[in-house]
């Protein structure tokens, strides 16, 4: 779109005859300009008029300048107001994270009995170690997958994440990439607080440990499927019932640990300790940054409808004042 051509859509006397493409050109316009500041990277190419540009600079920034010198008060203050409510909130519901974890409140999901009821309405196994797989998933606010018995043989190779909570079958090489090893398992996420207690992003466990099983033992497998705000699922999963038992016993022997790229780490699903006690957290991560972002953007939007409406004020009632204008004359 041309520079004569944008002129003209954001003409306030267009809002006369055209009072819905008006608001239509006002509100794609500033929303325009929101998104180049939200996407710095992509403004060069999306800007189509290079020529006048070039040719007539001051022409080009002169339509842009007074809404621009507006603007950008406005969305920073509305942008840094939803950055620090978003920390304000993610420090607040950490505490909470880091009481309910002392007093074992976080292991708040189905036990015993009602978790073998919701396996049996689930049409799952509540038998041996796949029912214990189940309701260990169930225990600790997951979806139960479906378990299988299996069996491991001597010399098979196996990765744990921290705790315990999912082991996974290895073989050949061990990728570095931690999203690319540990999202097929849908593995959660977890938030770091730093030592002025603002919580960091979420991200995935660093390293796995590795155990070699010596003469085989029985286990329970499952394909991940139940829990995409982990990832994306597809990988086995294992259990072995009492992992501590199986170690202290020589059954599983320790094989080493295995760490990732920090770089592959990173992860944009909420940490669902978090969630656990804010329900109201969405699973896409809360990000201060982000969140600085979007109140730019709404900042943007609401002094597009302003604009919109002044400009359209201004314009009607210059049409209806033109009559008695061109009477006292």
């Amino acid at each position: 779109m041309g520079l004569v051509e944008l002129g003209a859509r954001l003409n306030p006397a267009r809002a006369v005859y055209d009072p819905h493409g008006y608001l239509a050109a006002q509100d794609s316009f500033f929303n325009g300009v929101a998104h180049t500041l939200e996407h710095p990277g992509k403004f060069a190419a999306s800007v189509a008029d290079w020529d006048t540009l070039r040719t007539d600079p001051a022409r080009w920034i002169g339509k842009l300048l007074p809404d621009l010198i507006l603007l950008g008060p406005a969305m920073a203050k509305e942008g840094a107001l939803r950055g620090v409510e978003t920390e304000e909130h993610l420090i607040s519901t950490g505490e909470r994270v880091e009481e309910a974890e002392r007093t074992g409140a976080l292991r708040g999901g189905l036990r015993g009995a009602a978790a073998d009821r919701r396996l049996t309405e689930m049409g799952l196994r509540t038998d041996g170690l796949s029912g214990a797989a189940g309701r260990d998933q169930l225990e600790w606010l997951r979806k139960p997958d479906e378990w299988i018995p299996t069996r491991l043989h001597d010399g098979d190779l196996i990765a744990v994440t921290g705790q315990g909570k999912i082991i996974t079958p290895v073989s050949g090489e061990v990728t570095t990439d931690g999203r690319k090893f540990l999202e097929p398992i849908q593995t959660p996420t977890k938030r770091s607080v730093s030592v002025d207690g603002v919580p960091g992003a979420p991200q995935l466990p660093g390293e796995v440990a590795l155990y070699r099983v010596r003469g085989g033992m029985d286990a329970a497998k499952a394909t991940a499927l139940t829990n995409p705000q982990f990832g994306t699922g597809g990988g086995t999963l294992l259990s072995v019932g009492d992992l501590g038992e199986a170690i202290d016993s020589g059954r599983l022997v320790p094989a080493g640990e295995h760490s990732f790229d920090p770089a592959t780490l990173s992860s944009n699903v909420e940490d669902p300790r978090y969630q656990q006690v804010d329900p109201s957290l969405p699973e896409h991560a809360l990000d201060p940054d982000h969140e600085e972002l979007l109140g730019r953007w709404d900042a943007a939007k609401e002094h597009a409808r302003d604009n919109v409406r002044d400009a359209t004020v201004v314009a009607i009632d210059k049409v209806a004042n033109e009559p008695a204008e061109r009477g006292e004359r």
